[in-house]
């Protein structure tokens, strides 16, 4: 914190406060967003397990009789969920049996290869792989993939609105660190105007004001009783020396006298 040294006080204060103040709000809305951020992901995976579980059992007499037209009508009732991209049937053997894409130009891509069971996140794409079970037998898998932009976009949101937030919190912070700074930088602002007449009148007898009974109030107790320490000590030294110099006088006016005597009576 170099840059604070040469700062006067009363600034000092104001940045400590507002840097303290904006760290500390920045770092909440970082842990706020990462726990939302976790915890819309979690409750997206949910969501998508319960949509391929019911998928999956509503084309199990497909499946089993063979019939793709009606699994392919399943997947069509994806069509209500639009973040759901392309999703894709795949028989005991691993071909597709069936499939859904919501946007024709996923035409072109390839249908992925049938993968471990669960989920990951891949880009902006959730993907999804669930066995589809009848009578305790696979007889089939079922492939999800679902868009994130709804969820980046939800978190640019939250992003936006920590910005607004902390410039919001700094400009009160600023405003209040602006008025309660006065608390401390005040007596010491005194303290130091007090310092500076002492050095430049030489005069011991002024008083700096002293405003509470705080750490600042002992401090300004102190220097007062210093001042009138060596008020005290001048005002004796100055006593000595007016007692010295009429120690002085009147014995020089001795000396003239009895040397005046003397040459009187030569």
């Amino acid at each position: 914190m170099q840059f604070l040294r040469n700062l006067p006080i009363k600034r000092k204060l104001m940045v400590i406060s507002m840097l303290v103040s904006c760290v500390a709000l920045a770092a909440a809305c970082a842990i706020f967003m990462i726990y939302e951020q976790t915890v819309a992901r979690e409750q997206m995976v949910q969501a998508l397990k319960i949509t391929a579980a019911t998928t999956g059992a509503n084309s199990t007499a497909g499946l089993s009789f063979d019939e793709a037209g009606s699994v392919r009508d399943v997947l069509k009732s994806l069509s209500v969920q639009p973040d759901i991209n392309q999703a894709y049937v795949y028989d005991k053997n691993g071909h597709v049996f069936a499939r859904y894409l919501r946007d024709p130009s996923y035409e072109k891509y390839s249908p992925p290869p049938i993968g471990a069971t669960g989920h990951r996140f891949d880009d902006s794409r959730l993907k999804m792989f669930q066995p589809i079970n009848l009578a305790g037998e696979t007889i089939g898998t079922i492939y999800l993939e679902q868009d994130l932009t709804p969820l980046n976009t939800r978190f640019w949101r939250y992003v936006q609105m920590s910005i607004l937030v902390l410039l919001t919190s700094a400009c009160i912070a600023f405003f209040l660190s602006a008025r309660l700074q006065k608390v401390i930088s005040e007596p010491l602002s005194n303290l130091a105007a007090t310092v500076a007449a002492v050095r430049a009148e030489k005069n011991y007898s002024v008083r700096a004001a002293k405003q509470g009974d705080d750490e600042l109030g002992s401090l300004i107790d102190g220097f007062n009783e210093m001042l009138a320490q060596i008020q005290e000590r001048d005002a004796n030294l100055e006593h000595r020396v007016s007692e010295r110099t009429r120690e002085l006088t009147e014995s020089f006016s001795v000396l003239n006298a009895m040397l005046v005597r003397s040459r009187t009576a030569s």
